[in-house]
């Protein structure tokens, strides 16, 4: 196989890795939403239930855990997105590779 070629695939391997890494941190995080805003929706005082849900909303930690997951999200697109780029650089490159051998062999 083409030197080229085979640096490319251990591009897209690593890729893989980091984007198994963005997946778990914006997956785990993700999956803590809704336990991180029942305990701070319990803890809070109001009338109603939507009052304690506003104060949640507002709470600091509510807003630092919220901040975090966005920034899980936009790594994890960022990497998914770099990875899609780089398969897709890695087809033509093997399409380009192959037929420069067709030419070759058929010459």
């Amino acid at each position: 196989m083409d030197r080229s070629l085979q640096e490319h695939i251990d591009k897209i391997h690593k890729a893989i890795e980091d984007l198994s890494v963005a997946e778990e941190v914006f997956l785990t995080l993700d999956a803590h939403k809704k336990t991180m805003l029942a305990i701070l929706l319990l803890s809070q005082e109001g009338k109603s239930h939507a009052e304690k849900e506003a104060k949640a909303y507002a709470h600091d930690d509510w807003v630092h855990f919220s901040k975090g997951l966005v920034r899980a999200e936009v790594d994890y697109n960022k990497t998914k997105r770099l990875y899609e780029c780089a398969l897709k650089a890695y087809d033509g490159m093997h399409l380009t590779y192959k037929i420069e051998n067709q030419g070759i062999q058929r010459a």
